[in-house]
C-alpha cells in the first residue's frame, strides 16, 4: 500500500524505524527527509506524494499535534488538512498522551472522529517490528476518509440560511474548504448566501445574469432540484418584475425540468422563503 507518514522532524527515529518496518512488510511509505533533497521543492514534493497516498499515517505525538501548553507542527496540521480534503484515511498513532488529551487547539477539531492506533505499549518495549505488524493488520481491515465534519459544517450553514443569518454563513462558506464531493452544495449555499443579502427585484443584471450562469450549471449536476427552483425564483423575482428579458428558460421550462426530480427538499424553501412577496404561493405552485 502506497503510504504518507505524517510527523515532526523531531521525531525522526521513530519515524524512520516504523518507516523500515512497513517496508520490509511491502508498503511504500513517503517520508520526507528520505525523499526530499535538499535543492528540491519541500511544497511540491509533499503535494506530489499526497496525490499518490492511499493512506496517511500521523505520527501523534506531542511535538506533531502538541497539547494544551504546546502548539504542535504547523507542517502536520496542513498535512492532515490536505489528507482530509483530498479524502484520504487518516490513521493516527498514539505514541503519548496527546491524542487522548486532544492535542493543541485546531488539532484536536481536525482528530476527534478517527480511531487511532496506540503504539505506547509496544514503545516501551522497542519492538518496532511489531508496531509495523499492528498497522499492517489495521490497514488490512481497511480504512475510509472520514467526511463527517464536512457534512457537520455544511449542516451547521444550512441551520443559519434558514434562520436568515446570511452574513455567518457568508463567512463560514468562504472559511470551509471542501473535498471535491462536497464543492457543488458549497456552491449552492454560497449562493443561497447571496441571494439572501438583498432583494431579488433589486439586483442589477449583470448580477442576476451571473446567477443565472452559475445555477444554470448547478443544475446539470447534484444540485440540480435546489438550482432549477433558485432560478425560478430569480426569473419571477428580477426578469419579470422588471420587465427585462429572461435569461432562464421561464418558471414554467424550470417547473418541468425539475419534476423528473422529485420534491424539493423542504430545507431549500426555508432558505428561500422570504424572497418573494408571495414565496409560499410560489412554493407550493412548484411542488404541486
Amino acid at each position: 500500500m502506497r503510504l504518507f507518514l505524517s510527523y515532526s522532524s523531531r521525531d525522526f527515529p521513530l519515524a524512520s524505524a516504523i518507516v523500515q518496518g512497513l517496508g520490509v512488510l511491502g508498503h511504500s511509505v513517503w517520508f520526507a527527509p528520505e525523499q526530499i533533497g535538499a535543492s528540491r521543492c519541500f511544497a511540491k514534493e509533499i503535494s506530489a506524494a499526497m496525490k499518490e497516498a492511499e493512506v496517511l499515517l500521523l505520527l501523534a505525538s506531542r511535538n506533531a499535534i502538541g497539547d494544551a501548553t504546546h502548539p504542535g507542527s504547523a507542517e502536520v496540521m496542513t498535512e492532515i488538512k490536505m489528507a482530509r480534503e483530498k479524502k484520504i484515511p487518516v490513521v493516527p498513532l498514539k505514541v503519548d498522551a496527546s491524542l487522548e488529551c486532544g492535542g493543541a487547539e485546531g488539532f484536536d477539531y481536525l482528530l476527534k472522529n478517527f480511531q487511532w492506533l496506540d503504539l505506547e505499549s509496544m514503545l516501551a518495549m522497542e519492538d518496532h517490528d511489531a508496531i509495523a505488524k499492528l498497522i499492517d493488520a489495521a490497514l488490512s481491515t481497511g480504512v475510509s476518509a472520514d467526511t463527517r465534519l464536512f457534512d457537520q459544517q455544511l449542516t451547521e450553514v444550512e441551520k443559519l440560511l434558514r434562520e436568515k443569518h446570511w452574513q455567518k454563513a457568508k463567512a463560514l462558506l468562504e472559511a470551509l474548504v471542501m473535498p471535491a464531493g462536497l464543492r457543488q452544495q458549497q456552491e449552492l449555499l454560497k449562493l443561497v448566501a447571496l441571494m439572501q443579502s438583498r432583494p431579488i427585484k433589486s439586483l442589477s443584471k449583470q448580477q442576476a445574469d451571473w446567477l443565472v450562469g452559475r445555477l444554470t450549471a448547478l443544475a446539470q449536476g447534484e444540485q440540480a432540484s435546489a438550482a432549477l427552483y433558485m432560478l425560478a425564483l430569480i426569473s419571477q423575482g428580477f426578469y419579470q418584475a422588471n420587465a427585462i428579458a429572461d435569461a432562464t428558460p421561464g418558471v414554467t421550462r424550470l417547473k418541468q425540468q425539475a419534476q423528473p426530480l422529485g420534491r424539493l427538499k423542504a430545507k431549500y424553501i426555508k432558505m428561500t422563503d422570504a424572497m418573494l412577496a408571495d414565496s409560499t404561493a410560489f412554493a407550493t405552485n412548484w411542488r404541486y
